[in-house]
């Protein structure tokens, strides 16, 4: 459904704008459908177990990084949606109702993982929308360690207190920066673009 009506506004604009790309704007639509109805699924699970607070701060952290790191996406709309909703509400479930504190000895390694995920294969783009200026990839690659590095920071400071807002500042963006491994790729079925291969070999 979220691919035949992005197809349908890519074409409208395509219509009437000779300089549009009908495919950019068809997969940009169709992530952004997508996106809209992933938010909806999760905040009408959260609603009625008092998860919507939660939900909201997950997925502005989840969506901050992911905008700045990118990586894989699901080929079938119904296999992103479902992993979406159970990974990202697992989280959610896990920091709010189990009473979940992650120690700093567990932060700490963390951290340093997903840094070093972010440094090897951030932005993680794909074939049908390529990043590829040297610059952008350049400042999507700050700007995602940046807000890993914030995220965690913030982590460590409000563990003690808020040991639920603790657990989704490093749970989430942890499931980001996996997204951006190539393993994420091989499982979803998403080809990564070229344009880090350039970047090694000039």
């Amino acid at each position: 459904m979220t691919k035949y009506l992005s197809g349908k506004i890519a074409a409208y604009i395509v219509k009437n704008d000779d300089t549009a790309d009908y495919e950019e704007l068809a997969y940009g639509y169709e992530v952004l459908l997508h996106d809209a109805l992933v938010v909806l699924a999760l905040l009408l699970i959260a609603v009625p177990f008092g998860l919507a607070l939660h939900v909201i701060f997950l997925l502005a952290v989840y969506h901050l990084l992911r905008g700045f790191a990118g990586g894989a996406h699901a080929k079938s709309g119904v296999v992103c949606k479902v992993t979406s909703v159970v990974f990202l509400y697992g989280i959610a479930f896990l920091s709010a109702k189990t009473a979940l504190r992650i120690p700093v000895c567990a932060i700490v390694p963390l951290y340093v993982l997903d840094a070093a995920l972010l440094l090897l294969y951030a932005p993680a783009d794909t074939e049908v929308m390529p990043i590829r200026n040297p610059e952008v990839r350049k400042s999507l690659k700050i700007k995602s360690v940046i807000c890993l590095s914030a995220c965690f920071g913030a982590a460590l400071l409000t563990g003690r207190r808020w040991a639920s807002i603790a657990s989704i500042l490093v749970l989430t963006p942890t499931l980001a920066c996996c997204f951006t491994h190539p393993a994420a790729y091989w499982l979803y079925g998403c080809k990564k673009s070229n344009q880090q291969t350039k970047e090694v070999t000039q």
